[in-house]
């Protein structure tokens, strides 16, 4: 079940920024190569990092960030650079989906966009306090299930126009 969450929290964590960047295609068929080149670019990418946990076993066990004590196994520097790449990635999927998520709820123009930026930024930053595991965990299962809602929803919709 953990993988099929994972896929539909990637599909519903993506759907505003593809939305946003499959407007700007200039056809369908673009849109669509684009959209096989990085699902398969991502899945690449995937397996390369299961198949290292899976050589790593031994170093990854138990642990929380496993590619980070693959990365500090290879060497300190590797993984302390390892470290500031997951900052910058966990970083700007933050203020991604946040700014998604606040431009569906408030207009930038409206007055309250402010106060509302800074309202969800104190929230999040207080959720980061949860611990980053937990948090990992609990987000990506809500998420996940609500992917679920929108595979369906989209799939009816393809039926539908059919």
């Amino acid at each position: 079940m953990g993988s099929l969450l994972y896929i539909s929290y990637n599909i519903a964590s993506a759907v505003s920024m593809m939305i946003v960047i499959g407007s700007t295609a200039t056809s369908k068929k673009t849109a669509g190569w684009g959209g096989i080149f990085g699902g398969v670019l991502l899945g690449i990418l995937i397996l390369l990092i299961n198949a290292a946990m899976f050589a790593k076993m031994d170093v990854v066990a138990g642990k929380d960030m496993p590619i980070l004590e693959i990365a500090r196994d290879i060497h300190p520097l590797v993984g302390f650079m390892m470290a500031l790449g997951l900052v910058g990635m966990i970083y700007s999927t933050a203020v991604g989906m946040m700014y998604s998520f606040i431009n569906r709820l408030v207009s930038p123009k409206d007055k309250v966009y402010k106060p509302t930026v800074v309202l969800f930024g104190i929230i999040g930053f207080m959720a980061s306090f949860v611990g980053f595991t937990n948090l990992v965990s609990k987000v990506y299962s809500i998420m996940g299930y609500l992917g679920f809602v929108l595979i369906v929803a989209v799939f009816l919709s393809w039926i539908k126009r059919k």
